[in-house]
């Protein structure tokens, strides 16, 4: 590849912008191998801008106004595959999207199912309770309501209660296995409510790393930005 006139690509290397471009343009994400084939094109178009910036090199470090000419060839070819990868990560995303939606909505779906047959399990114990009471079977109807209730070990042995006072429930949580409930989170089996996070991120244990560990920080969903700020330098 000379630097005199118009500086080609070799014909192996237009041949594998064709078929790369080719593949992204013409790729359906709809399944998830399909997805793992986009994400194995976007590597491979990535290693194919490299490979074409290496194949202009030469010619770019010759003379100024040749360097000038071929970055804009350079440029032309580069935006070939910028525009295919365009095109086929918004179709990632779209399908991402719909993903995303399928699965709340099927979150959805369980979550009023589930609520549907404890109303319907409680209305029939209900049902059975009040046709008991109804038979002249009190006893046996205060159990059947009282069936599902939670056993409450017994109260140690104190001072009586004070008079007209009364216990009542007082339910928290406790986390026992934090590696357990992330996990729930995670595969989609903990919804969070909207504005009501179970997990909160500790952002000074991050900006500590960040700190650190600077560009290199590699840690899944966190990227270290560096934000300069403007000092006075003393006299």
């Amino acid at each position: 590849m000379g630097t005199k006139g118009a500086i080609e690509l070799t014909p192996k290397r237009e041949a594998a912008v064709a078929e790369i471009t080719g593949l992204m343009a013409n790729l359906t994400i709809i399944t998830r191998p399909e997805y793992s084939e986009a994400e194995r094109l976007l590597g491979l178009a990535t290693d194919l801008k490299k490979a074409i910036t290496a194949d202009f090199e030469p010619a770019k470090t010759a003379t100024y106004k040749a360097w000038k000419a071929v970055v804009a060839q350079e440029n032309g070819h580069l935006l070939i595959v910028d525009t295919s990868i365009g095109e086929l990560r918004s179709k990632m995303k779209a399908r991402m999207l719909i993903w995303d939606n399928e699965r709340i909505a099927a979150e959805r779906k369980a979550q009023d199912e589930a609520k549907a047959t404890a109303k319907a399990e409680e209305d029939k114990r209900l049902a059975v309770a009040q046709a008991l009471e109804q038979a002249g079977q009190a006893d046996l109807a205060a159990q059947v309501v009282a069936q599902d209730a939670p056993v409450v070990a017994p109260l140690p042995k104190a001072a009586p209660l004070a008079q007209n006072s009364t216990l009542r429930d007082n339910w928290k949580a406790k986390v026992t296995n934090r590696d357990a409930l992330m996990r729930a989170i995670l595969d989609g089996k903990v919804v969070e409510p909207p504005n009501e996070p179970i997990v909160v991120i500790d952002m000074t244990v991050l900006n500590r790393w960040a700190k650190a560990m600077k560009d290199s920080m590699a840690v899944p969903g966190v990227e270290a930005t560096n934000d300069k700020i403007l000092q006075q330098k003393g006299r």
